[in-house]
């Protein structure tokens, strides 16, 4: 990580593949140098997408309540409030 100069970083090339940030750190109040980071790509690029759907329902009934049930309750709830 080096130091870069506000020129570099308006003329860094902008494409779909690379990814990169601009970070300049505060510590105690005092800016230090900026500089540039090479970032993954979005996660959605780099991973299939996966349906896990079967699991959120599996888990909603082994710990869960039913959303019809929570609803009532939040309205019980705000009911006591008032």
């Amino acid at each position: 990580m080096k130091p870069i100069d506000v020129e570099t970083a308006l003329n860094i090339p902008n494409t779909k593949d690379t990814r990169q940030a601009i970070c300049i750190l505060i510590f105690g109040g005092e800016s230090k140098p900026a500089f540039m980071v090479e970032m993954l790509k979005p996660s959605y690029i780099r991973y299939k997408p996966y349906n896990n759907s079967f699991l959120t329902q599996g888990h909603s009934r082994l710990y869960g309540r039913h959303w019809e049930e929570v609803e009532k309750l939040l309205k019980g709830a705000k009911k006591l409030k008032k």
